[in-house]
């Protein structure tokens, strides 16, 4: 519990820090225009809507997997799991968390093995990369025209494309070869002759868990067949309804934009989001957002627009996640449960 305390309030402290450096620079150049701040209720809404559209896509396409393997789970099971496991992804680096999170709490209601749900969850990731860096190559054609900071874009997207490039070739070469991989890692391993051997068992023993839950994940792929079409469209539509979110907000501040624009900068911001080492992301991300959109919206409403966003993929999750995890769970141990199987998997 205490980690779990810890990492809560750094997560916190590290978004709301970054955020307070923006809103003083901003204040410094702008004085006291940054406050004046009204924001459209419809487009308001919209986002909200936006929100609520990525829950139910995601307990979809969970319920969909479930029903086929013949797992009989509850649509707000389903959606609870979902939130915790956002919950517990905002205040872990990379969002590893969530996914242990998630494994645990479906384990537990089904009294499954907690491989059988690894190998189910693996799948989801692994048909979310699969897909995520199709459209990722599919729309390098279209960010020769979009409007940012010429230095800074510039070198972003030269960043991004290398980037894409070299993960799709890496992921290609794991998808016909994992096998190759799994040896190269304990290969790698072995150079390290100071590691003292009980630490090289259990980093071993890792590298083994995930070679075997990627083949498990790639097998699931395998068997879905033609049944894989349904995920792929919840898939490719919450991909849609995620990064239109940030048009809507700063349609909410009163200021025209590009949807185009709007939509492939959120693209950008969330492909190296999804890097970050801190909890949940916290600091590197409202950095990383607000000099994407500066130039959309100026340095008056930047602050705003960043908290906005933040609000709705991350705090949200902070505090209805939070709510769920300290009132759905029986006791604080079975919370240490879920944080433990993180850290020692």
């Amino acid at each position: 519990m205490r980690n779990l305390k810890k990492n809560l309030v750094i997560t916190l402290f590290l978004s709301l820090s970054v955020i307070f450096i923006i809103l003083l620079v901003s204040f410094l150049k702008e004085g006291k225009e940054i406050f004046k701040v009204k924001l459209n209720a419809q487009f308001i809404l919209l986002s909200i809507l936006i929100v609520l559209l990525l829950w139910i896509f995601e307990v979809l396409r969970l319920k969909i997997i479930f029903n086929y393997l013949n797992i009989n789970i509850s649509y707000l099971y389903l959606l609870y799991t979902h939130l915790v496991g956002y919950f517990f992804s905002t205040i872990t680096p990379m969002g590893v968390g969530g996914f242990m999170a998630k494994v645990y709490l479906v384990s537990k209601k089904r009294n499954f093995e907690i491989g059988n749900v690894v190998s189910i969850f693996t799948f989801l990731y692994l048909f979310n990369m699969f897909i995520y860096l199709l459209i990722s190559i599919i729309l390098l054609f279209f960010f020769k025209n979009i409007s940012m900071n010429y230095n800074f874009g510039e070198k972003l997207i030269l960043s991004f494309v290398i980037f894409i490039f070299l993960l799709s070739f890496l992921i290609f070469l794991i998808t016909i070869k994992p096998e190759l991989f799994r040896k190269l890692s304990f290969k790698i391993l072995n150079l390290f002759k100071k590691l003292q051997e009980d630490k090289k068992e259990r980093i071993g023993k890792i590298i083994d868990d995930n070679y075997l839950r990627f083949i498990q994940g790639m097998k699931t792929i395998k068997n879905l067949k033609f049944k894989i079409v349904p995920i792929l469209i919840l898939t490719v539509l919450s991909f849609i309804t995620l990064n239109s979110l940030s048009y809507f907000l700063i349609k909410s501040l009163g200021i025209d934009v590009s949807f185009y624009n709007a939509f492939l900068l959120q693209f950008i911001y969330h492909f190296f989001a999804g890097w970050s080492v801190t909890p949940g992301g916290s600091g590197i991300t409202e950095a990383l957002y607000s000099s994407l959109f500066l130039t959309q919206v100026g340095l008056s409403k930047i602050v705003s627009l960043t908290l906005l966003f933040k609000f709705f993929t991350y705090y949200i999750y902070i505090l209805i996640g939070g709510i769920l995890t300290f009132k759905g769970l029986s006791s604080f141990i079975e919370i240490n449960k879920i944080y433990e199987q993180k850290e020692n998997y």
